[in-house]
């Protein structure tokens, strides 16, 4: 004959199993409340977030633009005033750091302009933007003949002064709206403002790519180790999706993440922004982990 339990016995476990299966249930349903809320607002996030920072730098490329189309039309004019006119202007927008141009799409013809204050403030040599630079990151000048317009990283160290590339092609017309020549317009301009926008964005990852997956601006070394760009999927889906904005879910080794994109001057640029699913769940399964100790006790 096995052991006799007393009644009280036998009505505390009752009670406990059934506080236990109450506990259980009811932190599993929170928890996938939380984390159903939770996920939609990562979604709303992330979302919400490349939408700014796309039209933050949609106006950011508008702004040099429309300097370089001023350039483009006092190109041929080589009156000293002229020249003097289009410098003064330039030397308005604390972005531009260089600007030159091209008459045979190949090589730098002419330089225009150079902010002397960031020169000196980094130390840069006099040949720095017509030789040194654009040997250690070359102008894309084949793009620029076949596209017309290009972006490209001109940072040349991890730690020197974060550059982005800027050229346009020009082509020149008579009065009869013949072309009769083309020339190209280059720019190198400070991304320490886009910089400061991506790293408002923390601890959500974010950056800016151009159509060639190649990274213009990041706010931290870190992200590019970071699961951003570990699966490749997620930026080739962006760059040949068609819609402007999407967010979505992928899978990378370390685990899921959540990933926003948005396409910048008609998908020239890309803003992608992720956060993986252990962060942005930290807090419910904390909260979760927390409720368990306290029931335990």
């Amino acid at each position: 004959m096995g052991p006799k339990f007393s009644i009280r016995y036998k009505f505390l476990a009752v009670t406990t199993f059934l506080l236990t299966v109450c506990v259980g249930t009811y932190l599993l349903l929170a928890s996938y409340i939380f984390k159903e809320d939770k996920r939609a607002l990562v979604f709303d996030y992330n979302r919400s977030l490349v939408v700014n920072l796309s039209s933050d730098l949609e106006n950011f490329v508008r702004g040099v633009s429309d300097k370089m189309e001023l350039v483009a039309h006092f190109h041929r004019k080589r009156d000293k005033s002229n020249i003097k006119f289009v410098q003064d202007i330039l030397a308005n927008d604390h972005d531009l750091v260089w600007v030159g141009s091209s008459d045979s799409l190949d090589k730098i013809d002419r330089s225009l302009y150079l902010n002397e204050d960031y020169k000196k403030t980094y130390a840069l040599e006099d040949n720095f933007f017509e030789e040194v630079l654009t040997v250690g990151r070359p102008i894309p000048f084949e793009r620029l003949r076949r596209e017309g317009e290009v972006f490209w990283n001109a940072t040349l160290a991890a730690d020197g002064p974060a550059l982005i590339g800027v050229a346009r092609s020009v082509i020149e017309e008579n009065s009869k709206g013949i072309p009769v020549n083309q020339f190209a317009v280059l720019a190198f301009v400070r991304a320490d403002r886009l910089i400061q926008s991506l790293r408002e964005s923390h601890p959500i990852e974010s950056l800016v790519v151009n159509a060639e997956g190649d990274i213009l601006a990041h706010p931290l070394p870190e992200v590019l180790r970071s699961g951003l760009l570990e699966d490749q999927g997620f930026l080739k889906k962006a760059i040949s999706s068609e819609l402007k904005t999407q967010v979505l879910k992928y899978s990378t080794n370390e685990g899921d993440r959540f990933g926003a994109f948005s396409r910048a001057l008609g998908g020239q640029l890309f803003v992608l922004s992720s956060v993986s699913e252990a962060s942005a769940f930290r807090a419910v399964n904390d909260l979760f982990f927390r409720s368990i100790l306290f029931g335990s006790i």
